[in-house]
């Protein structure tokens, strides 16, 4: 399947399970490969966040497991598990949570 990476092909997994988490440490996995989206799917461990940032492509997030706390300026928007948001393109956020959480990027 040309475009998408590390999934599974033999047996159904859930889309948590294709990423381990890290003390101390955000993991990221790739999902696709294509010059014209991209998928990721990240593993953050409690007190980790990702500083502000803007994608130059529209950003979809899924809140896969815990709670995700996407912040623009002063709105704060909590999503929580199977929750979807989409931040358009070029607007900064930060992304973090008071948890553990995991989280599907897909930016397109």
């Amino acid at each position: 399947m040309k475009g998408l990476k590390n999934l599974p092909i033999d047996n159904p997994k859930k889309l948590g399970d294709l990423i381990n988490s890290e003390k101390n440490q955000v993991v990221s996995m790739s999902l696709s490969n294509s010059e014209y989206s991209h998928m990721m799917l990240f593993s953050f461990p409690q007190g980790e966040m990702l500083e502000e940032e803007k994608y130059p492509l529209n950003t979809m997030y899924l809140a896969v497991e815990g709670e995700v706390i996407i912040k623009q300026g002063d709105k704060i928007n909590i999503l929580k598990e199977g929750e979807v948001f989409m931040v358009p393109a070029d607007v900064f956020h930060e992304i973090g949570g008071k948890k553990a959480f995991k989280l599907l990027q897909i930016n397109i």
